[in-house]
C-alpha cells in the first residue's frame, strides 16, 4: 500500500507537469512566432523552436500516465487537435515571414488562434485537475487506513519480538566477529594474490579493504583489456622497483611479465615483417636501377638510409683492384657532409672503409673517432650515436663497402638486413659493371671505326681542297694587284676623313667650354641674387643651391649637396618638414612666412616652394626661393598672420 500511495503520488506530479508543459509549450511558440514577427532575425525563434520539438512527447507522456488512471480517451482528443493546428499555425506564419510574406503572416496572428485553443485546453486543463484531486483523495483514505491497521499489528508483532531481538543481537555480535576475521583475510590475500603496494600502515577498515580489492580488481581488468587491444606500454598504477620483489608471484606480477613477452614477441614479428618488405623492397630497386652504377648506387643508398632510419649514407666501390695501390671511389652518397669525400677517392690502407674492405667484415661503432663524420642538419652539425660499415661482398669477392651513420644505435635484425642486401648489391654491381664495360667496349669500337671512316673521308677532302686551294691562289694572287690599285686610291679619301676628324673634334670641346662658362655663369648669377635659391631632390636631397643658402648653414655649397633636413635636425621635426614639401609638391606650390634663428641673429623670410621638374637626373623636385623681409614695414604682421594659425600655422622651413 505504501508503495502504491508513493507510485500515485509521483503519477499526479507527472500529470501535473505534463500539463504545465503543454500550457508552457504554447506560450513558447506564441511568444516566439510574435518575436520573428517583429524582429525577422533566426535568434528569435528560438522559444518556438523549443516549444515545436517538446510539444509531442509531452501530449505522449500525459495521454500514457492518464491512460493508467483509466481517464477518458476521448476527452484529450480535442485537446491534441487544437494544440497541434495552432503549432501547426505557427509554423505556416514562419514559414511566411520565410517567404517575405509577413503581412499574410500579420493577418493570421490577428485572428488570434490561441485563443481558441486556450479556451479549449484551458477546460481540459480543470477536468485532468478534478480528475487527480480524486485520485489523490481516494489513494490518502486507503493509506490511513492501511496505517491504522498496521498499528494493530504491529503491537501484537512487538509481544513476541523482543525475545527474538535478544538472540539477533548475540547472533550479530558473533557475525561481527567473524565478519573482521573475514576481512583481514580478504586483506591479506588481496596483497598476496592480486598486488601488494609495500605500505606497511595499511589497516584492516573494512571500506579501505574492500575498495583496495575493487581498484585492484579493476586495474586488472583494465591491464588486461590493454593487452587485448595490443597496448603494451600499459603499466600497472603503483608496481614500482621498491615493491617489485613482492608481487614476483601476483596477478599485478605475473601481468607485468605476460605484458613483456608480449611485447618481445610483438617486436619480434614486426623486425621479420621489416626484413621480409625491405628484401622485396630492394629487390625492386636493384633490378630496376642496373642501368649504370652511378645510378643503382645513389638509388640503394638513398632507400637504404631511410628505411633503417638512418641521417647518412654512402656507399664506396673498389677501383683498380688488379694493382697495389687499391682506391675505394664514392659511387652514392645521402645527406654527407661533401667536404668528407671531396676526393671521392680514398685509399684501402686507411681509415674505417678501407679496414672494412680488407678484412671483408662488419664492422659497428658506437664511439665515432673525433671529427670522423658530422651529421649536418638545420640545427647545426653534430657526431652521430653509431657508425655500420658493411662490405659488399658475394662470397668471398669484395667489390666495396656501405657506410651508414645515425643518432640512434643499430639493433642486430638491421645489421643482419643489411648483411644479406649486400650480397645481393655485389652481384648486381658486377653485372652492371660487366655491362658498362661491355658498351663500352662496344662503344669504343664503334667509335674507331667510325674514327677510321672519317679519316678516309678527310684524306679525300684534303685532296680536292689542296687541289681548290693551288687554284684559288692563282685567283687570290690577280685579286691582290687589283686591291693594291685601289689601296693607292683609298689611301687619299682616308687621309681627308682624318682632317674632316680633327675638325669635329676641335669643335667638339669648344661646345663643352661654352658649355662650362654657361654653368659657371648661372652659379655666378644664383650667387649675385640676394635671395636663398635652392633646388631639391625626389628624395629631399639638396641637389642644386647658392652661395646664400651656404652661408646660412656656415659651410660651401659642396659639403651641403646631397644632404637634407635629416642632416641638420632632429628626425621628427625632419619628418614633419618632410610631409611639408611633400604636400607642397602635390598641390604645386606655397608661399608662406617664418621667423629663422641661425647664429646671425633673428630673421623674418619669406618662402616660395614649387614642384619643379630636374631634368638633368628626370626627377619631380622642389625649388625654393627664400626672401629676407625683416627690414619690410609689413613683415611682423605677415609674420603673426602664420603664426596665429590663419595661413599655415606653425610652419618653419625645411631647409635651415
Amino acid at each position: 500500500m505504501i508503495i502504491q500511495n508513493h507510485n500515485l503520488n509521483k503519477d499526479v506530479q507527472v500529470i501535473r507537469k505534463g500539463l504545465d508543459n503543454i500550457h508552457e509549450n504554447v506560450q513558447l511558440v506564441d511568444i516566439g512566432v510574435r518575436a520573428y514577427l517583429i524582429r525577422q532575425e533566426p535568434g528569435f525563434l528560438d522559444p518556438f523552436n523549443v516549444g515545436i520539438a517538446n510539444y509531442e512527447s509531452d501530449l505522449l507522456e500525459l495521454k500514457k500516465v492518464l491512460g493508467k488512471y483509466e481517464y477518458s480517451v476521448e476527452k484529450m482528443k480535442p485537446v491534441e487537435k487544437v494544440v497541434r493546428d495552432y503549432m501547426k499555425t505557427g509554423q505556416h506564419m514562419v514559414q511566411l515571414c520565410d517567404q517575405g510574406l509577413v503581412d499574410q503572416a500579420l493577418a493570421i496572428f490577428d485572428e488570434d488562434r490561441g485563443k481558441d485553443a486556450w479556451l479549449v485546453y484551458s477546460k481540459f486543463i480543470n477536468d485532468v485537475s478534478s480528475f487527480v484531486e480524486g485520485l489523490q483523495t481516494e489513494a490518502d483514505k486507503k493509506y490511513e487506513a492501511f496505517v491504522r491497521d498496521s498499528l494493530l499489528i504491529q503491537l501484537v508483532l512487538l509481544s513476541f519480538s523482543i525475545p527474538v531481538i535478544l538472540l539477533t543481537l548475540v547472533h550479530i555480535l558473533n557475525t561481527r566477529k567473524q565478519r573482521k576475521e573475514l576481512i583481514h583475510n580478504l586483506h591479506e590475500n588481496n596483497r598476496k594474490y592480486i598486488f601488494n603496494s609495500g605500505n606497511t600502515e595499511e589497516d584492516d577498515d573494512e571500506k579501505t579493504v574492500i575498495d583496495e580489492l575493487i581498484i585492484n580488481l579493476k586495474q586488472a581488468a583494465t591491464f588486461i583489456n590493454n593487452l587485448s587491444k595490443g597496448n603494451f606500454s600499459v603499466v600497472w598504477e603503483g608496481l614500482d622497483e621498491k615493491n617489485a620483489k613482492l608481487n614476483e608471484n601476483n596477478i599485478s606480477g605475473e601481468l607485468n611479465n605476460m605484458r613483456d613477452k608480449l611485447r618481445a614477441m610483438k617486436k619480434n614479428d614486426d623486425d621479420r615483417l621489416w626484413f621480409t618488405e625491405g628484401l622485396s623492397k630492394f629487390s625492386d630497386i636493384i633490378r630496376e636501377r642496373q642501368n649504370t652504377l652511378d645510378e643503382l648506387c645513389t638509388y640503394f643508398i638513398s632507400a637504404l638510409t631511410k628505411y633503417t632510419n638512418s641521417n647518412q649514407g654512402t656507399i664506396l666501390l673498389a677501383v683498380d683492384e688488379n694493382t697495389e695501390d687499391v682506391m675505394l671511389e664514392v659511387k652514392g652518397m645521402y645527406a654527407y657532409n661533401r667536404e668528407k669525400f671531396f676526393e671521392k677517392r680514398i685509399g684501402v690502407k686507411s681509415g674505417l672503409a678501407g679496414q672494412c674492405y680488407l678484412e671483408k667484415e662488419t664492422i659497428y661503432v658506437t664511439k665515432i673517432p673525433k671529427d670522423y663524420v658530422y651529421i649536418t642538419s638545420g640545427l647545426g652539425e653534430a657526431t652521430p650515436e653509431a657508425l655500420l660499415l658493411i662490405p659488399i661482398k658475394n662470397e668471398t669477392d669484395v667489390v666495396g663497402v656501405i657506410e651508414i651513420a645515425s643518432f640512434h644505435p643499430y639493433e642486430k635484425h638491421v645489421i643482419q638486413f643489411i648483411e644479406e642486401l649486400s650480397s645481393n648489391l655485389a652481384t648486381a654491381i658486377t653485372s652492371t659493371r660487366n655491362s658498362e664495360n661491355t658498351t663500352n667496349l662496344l662503344m669504343r669500337s664503334q667509335q674507331q671505326a667510325e674514327e677510321l671512316k672519317a679519316t678516309e673521308e678527310e684524306i679525300r677532302q684534303n685532296m680536292e681542297e689542296l687541289q681548290a686551294t693551288q687554284e684559288q691562289l692563282s685567283r687570290r694572287n690577280e685579286e691582290m694587284n687589283k686591291l693594291l690599285d685601289e689601296y693607292s686610291e683609298n689611301e687619299e679619301m682616308m687621309r681627308v676623313q682624318l682632317e674632316e676628324l680633327e675638325s669635329m673634334k676641335q669643335d667638339e670641346e669648344e661646345l663643352i667650354e661654352n658649355l662650362e662658362a654657361y654653368r659657371s655663369m648661372m652659379f655666378d648669377m644664383l650667387n649675385e641674387l640676394p635671395l636663398k635659391v635652392f633646388i631639391k631632390d625626389e628624395e629631399g636631397k639638396l641637389f642644386l643651391l647658392n652661395s646664400k643658402v651656404a652661408e646660412s648653414h656656415n659651410m660651401e655649397i659642396e659639403e651641403l649637396i646631397g644632404k637634407s633636413d635629416f642632416d641638420f635636425v632632429d628626425e621628427e621635426t625632419a619628418k614633419l618638414w618632410r610631409q611639408d614639401e611633400l604636400e607642397i609638391i602635390k598641390k604645386g606650390e606655397e608661399t608662406y612666412v617664418f621667423e629663422e634663428n641661425f647664429g646671425h641673429g633673428k630673421r623674418i623670410m619669406e618662402t616660395f616652394k614649387k614642384r619643379f621638374y630636374i631634368r638633368p637626373i628626370k626627377q619631380i623636385g622642389l625649388l625654393g626661393i627664400q626672401t629676407d623681409i625683416t627690414n619690410n614695414v609689413n613683415a611682423a604682421s605677415k609674420l603673426k598672420e602664420f603664426s596665429s594659425g590663419k595661413m599655415n600655422a606653425g610652419k618653419v622651413d625645411s631647409d635651415t
